[in-house]
């Protein structure tokens, strides 16, 4: 929604918008261990760069923690393909039940989109 003097404007829109930035400019505020040599004039000054009208329109932040070499050396325990089935099983079930009372129904995947534009028959049986 668009709102000037008085008037107000609402266009469509279906937009996710993705953004990170270091939280200085050197990147490393705030981390355990490390002392910025500009202190904290260098998160605050790097930040102020930012538009507040932008991050007003931003809903959700998180703020990340660096990860360390040796996490990314070490390998991590991998889930099996079941688990992983079991769980994407789980929440299309819970997004199935979200969207039931509603008059809309949800906007297929792209995923289904292509599953279905890609199905074959199957092989032709040699003949």
């Amino acid at each position: 929604m668009i709102a000037r003097a008085n008037h107000r404007f609402t266009y469509p829109a279906r937009i996710q918008l993705v953004a990170a930035m270091n939280p200085c400019r050197c990147g490393m505020s705030g981390e355990p261990g490390y002392r910025c040599l500009r202190g904290d004039r260098c998160r605050t000054e790097y930040q102020a760069r930012i538009s507040g009208p932008l991050l007003d329109r931003i809903d959700l932040r998180i703020e990340v923690p660096a990860v360390s070499a040796s996490d990314l050396i070490r390998p991590d325990k991998a889930e099996t393909s079941a688990a992983v089935a079991q769980r994407l099983a789980r929440a299309r079930t819970i997004q199935r039940e979200r969207w039931k009372g509603l008059a809309r129904q949800p906007p297929p995947t792209r995923i289904a989109r292509l599953r279905s534009s890609r199905r074959s028959p199957g092989p032709t049986p040699p003949g």
